[in-house]
């Protein structure tokens, strides 16, 4: 929403968990062309086959990253990067991704200081924007979307267990977190 997504718009999701995937899902409601970017293939492709992504930049070699992005966008480069993971490099990535004149949101939630090339902001003449998109207004759309059946909500459940068998899941989650979007835990 801080985004004033616009149809048309290249965005670029920095971060293929949840959050980046309802993110995603919105810029495509809004009508955007949008491309995910994370360094786990996995989680792209899903993006892409169940989430209905328009492409993606696998993250391998950030030193190429700056390169794919210019090779995915002929040149251009995006007019909204969304960073949906909450680390500096990943801000960063955002920052060289978007266009001059562009905008870039910080939703990805992080628990340390950030570190990156804040000139850039001025330079490039980027509009940084901070979400939480926790507001009840934000909670009210998303359940109008999913009862107008424009966001089907089982398609980001994974797994249902059973909460007596949390500690194998969590453990299960830690060793193998490219498999999952959502696991429910039943009571």
């Amino acid at each position: 929403k801080r985004a004033e997504i616009q149809p048309g718009e290249n965005i670029l999701v920095v971060g293929s968990g949840t959050i980046g995937l309802f993110a995603m899902v919105a810029a495509k409601l809004k009508g955007a062309s949008v491309i995910m970017c994370d360094v786990a293939e996995e989680k792209l492709k899903m993006a892409v086959e169940i989430f209905g992504a328009d492409g993606y930049i696998l993250n391998d070699n950030n030193d190429a990253f700056v390169e794919k992005v210019l090779k995915v966008t002929q040149g251009n480069k995006f007019d909204v990067a969304i960073e949906a993971v909450g680390f500096s490099s990943t801000l960063q990535n955002c920052l060289d991704a978007v266009a001059s004149v562009g905008r870039v949101v910080e939703i990805g939630i992080g628990t340390q200081s950030m570190d990156f090339a804040y000139s850039m902001i001025q330079k490039k003449e980027i509009t940084l924007l901070g979400s939480r998109n926790a507001m009840r207004e934000d909670f009210e759309e998303l359940i109008n979307l999913a009862n107008k059946k424009k966001v089907d909500l089982k398609k980001f459940i994974s797994a249902v267990s059973d909460f007596r068998d949390a500690a194998e899941v969590f453990e299960k989650l830690a060793n193998d977190p490219g498999k999952n979007i959502k696991t429910v835990l039943k009571f």
